[in-house]
């Protein structure tokens, strides 16, 4: 019998060749990879064993990742995020067509305000002539409170930054305007309301934030967006929002949805410290805040504008 015709480019015997060529690349690429992960399985199960001759001890600060002298876990038992869903709430609302010149700046303790801190106030006051400045504290927060949405009970047991985290959202909700952290910044803030108003798509502006690590970055590829996005994600220290947008309706249900798991252990601490660094204090140093706002950001992107040239203007000794 003839041998058979050796297979030509003409008949398609080339393509047939090369076909069978990465098939078996292919193959082979398989197979190493399956050999490598059975190699680091077994590494794994190796090091387990080991690891059994040296006994157990429970060390809190070892799944917790300080920030000064707070904490925020580093480990999870509760992987959930209710950011993806969209509330009925959020997609009913309808933005106000206006930002109101109105610019927040909260006293959320029953200490008497600094003399930094004043003086912060006066200089945002000279800055922003055409903005009227409200000062939130403890003997006039009723006055912005609405009557269908009262604060969330847990309110008076949290430290006075975590009553700030959730006053922002609430006030950006339910009125409007810009909030900012008692400092001085680099320019006006009137040019945020000016932006946003100047914009019928937008529903916030306000500054960038400044490195990817103060996002909060959540786990897994959410965390790395945020990293990775983080010029488009506003700042947590100073904003403007028209009032009851999507953006902010989903941002206070999930910060009182998060008040309401943290109530009875907030229940149980002896007393709150201003920064909530007191040891049996429950609520993490970012879970009010950056956990949730920055996430926000990246969902309404096509809303949100951050403008790196507002930020604030550092002064001699530091944030504080």
């Amino acid at each position: 019998m003839a041998a058979p015709k050796p297979p030509s480019q003409d008949d398609g015997g080339g393509t047939s060749l090369r076909a069978v060529a990465q098939q078996l690349k292919h193959r082979l690429h398989t197979a190493r990879v399956r050999l490598a992960a059975r190699r680091l399985a077994s590494a794994h199960d190796r090091i387990a064993r080991r690891a059994q001759e040296v006994p157990y001890v429970w060390d809190r600060d070892r799944y917790d990742a300080g920030i000064g002298h707070a904490a925020d876990s580093n480990s999870s038992t509760f992987v959930v995020n209710h950011l993806f869903w969209s509330l009925p709430q959020a997609r009913d609302a309808v933005p106000a067509p206006q930002a109101p010149k109105v610019l927040w700046a909260l006293w959320t303790g029953d200490n008497p305000v600094t003399p930094r801190r004043r003086e912060s106030l006066d200089a945002l006051a000279a800055d922003n002539p055409d903005l009227e400045i409200r000062v939130v504290t403890p003997a006039n927060i009723q006055e912005h409170v609405v009557a269908d949405h009262p604060l969330h009970p847990a309110y008076e047991r949290l430290s006075y930054m975590h009553r700030s985290d959730y006053l922002r959202a609430y006030l950006m909700l339910h009125h409007g305007g810009v909030y900012c952290d008692i400092k001085q910044y680099t320019r006006p803030l009137s040019v945020l309301v000016d932006q946003l108003n100047a914009d019928p798509d937008l529903w916030a502006c306000g500054a960038a934030e400044r490195a990817p690590e103060h996002t909060g970055p959540a786990f897994g590829p959410l965390g790395q967006d945020q990293r990775r996005y983080f010029r488009q994600e506003l700042s947590q220290f100073c904003f403007a929002f028209k009032a009851r947008t999507p953006l902010a309706v989903e941002w206070v249900a999930e910060v009182e949805r998060r008040l309401s798991y943290f109530q009875d252990l907030l229940e149980l601490q002896e007393t709150s410290q201003p920064y909530g660094t007191n040891p049996d204090y429950p609520v993490p140093w970012s879970a009010l805040m950056a956990f949730v706002s920055t996430p926000l950001s990246l969902k309404y992107h096509d809303h949100v504008r951050a403008d790196p040239t507002v930020q604030i203007d550092w002064q001699p000794g530091g944030y504080r």
